[in-house]
């Protein structure tokens, strides 16, 4: 495999905790680099958090905020790390960033390892095992969670939920190119169901909520293919007429559509609020159908599967909503 562990710095968090935690983030990053790509989740998780402990001189945890001369450079809260942030944020896009890096190659690697030269059945026990584990590790991490003593454990467990995902979609392109049969998980059913109802949806409300503020977002009506919108706040009814719509100029009723299906949201679990999240903000999302169904789901944004496909779908940013202020002075 390649070199270069600096790679999964590159992309960096958009929020920064305190004034000090870009350059810890920048120094790690040194020294990473012509490091050997060779490190899984735990890996990298643990390197991370024995690092900070070597530079802090205490444990990574939650509470831990500390001061570090050598990123003191102005302001306030300068030199200070947020443990907060690495546990809540940063480790996390670093492993996100080293899933994007070595997609393609584990990719490859399981399908050459666990599939290949194997029959339709054992093929389909092999998927069948990684849906166990996924919903093992799900079920664990719901019963256990601790918001304010987020292990090593924890985050691993979660990063295994997404690469065995990556895993079975990779399984499913072999059973195309041999023509099987696929055999669809229960999750997977949901997601076809979801799929067929798409046609039906009359309007979408995206709203972030933040910790101790007011909810805001944007409402998209599915009326014709030229969609509008309109921003909504939680203290107003979506009915306000101050609140004029206006014509949607991202993507068409049929592109948002077919984004919504490629992104596999039927497969979304309805919460993922057992996850913390760095501001304490989080999102809701209600479908509305036609037939006067609907659909919700609560999400913090560092966990939620393709959560950010959604929202850039959508035309929309965690930086855009989180600093607008509706225009008001």
């Amino acid at each position: 495999m390649g070199t270069d562990l600096s790679l999964i710095f590159k992309r960096e968090p958009w929020q920064w905790g305190l004034r000090g935690d870009p350059y810890l983030w920048r120094e790690i990053k040194n020294v990473c680099v012509g490091k050997s790509l060779d490190i899984d989740d735990f890996g990298i998780t643990k390197f991370v958090y024995e690092y900070i402990e070597s530079v802090t001189g205490q444990p990574l945890t939650c509470d831990v905020m500390a001061y570090v001369k050598r990123f003191a450079h102005g302001g306030m809260s300068s030199g200070g790390v947020s443990g907060e942030f690495w546990i809540s944020r940063g480790i996390p896009l670093l492993i996100e960033n080293l899933h994007k890096v070595k997609e393609v190659i584990f990719n490859e690697n399981y399908v050459a390892e666990k599939i290949e030269g194997k029959t339709r059945e054992e093929a389909l026990d092999e998927i069948k095992s990684l849906w166990k584990e996924i919903r093992r590790l799900n079920k664990t991490i719901d019963a256990n969670w601790d918001p304010y003593n987020i292990s090593l454990d924890f985050l691993t467990m979660e990063c295994k939920v997404r690469y065995n995902l990556e895993y079975i979609a990779a399984a499913k392109k072999h059973f195309e190119k041999q023509g099987w049969e696929y055999e669809l998980s229960r999750e997977e059913k949901n997601d076809l169901k979801f799929n067929d109802r798409l046609e039906l949806i009359k309007s979408i409300e995206v709203m972030i909520h933040k910790y101790l503020g007011p909810g805001h977002g944007k409402i998209f009506y599915f009326n014709d293919e030229k969609m509008k919108f309109k921003h909504i706040f939680s203290y107003t009814p979506h009915n306000d007429e101050k609140q004029k719509e206006a014509i949607f100029e991202g993507k068409t009723k049929s592109e948002i559509l077919e984004g919504l299906r490629d992104i596999h949201m039927g497969m979304w679990r309805d919460s993922y609020m057992r996850c913390y999240s760095y501001d304490r903000a989080y999102w809701s999302i209600v479908i509305k159908y036609i037939d006067g169904k609907k659909k919700e789901y609560r999400v913090t944004q560092d966990f939620a599967d393709n959560f950010n496909d959604f929202l850039e779908l959508m035309g929309m940013s965690y930086e855009e909503e989180w600093g607008w202020d509706g225009g008001h002075d």
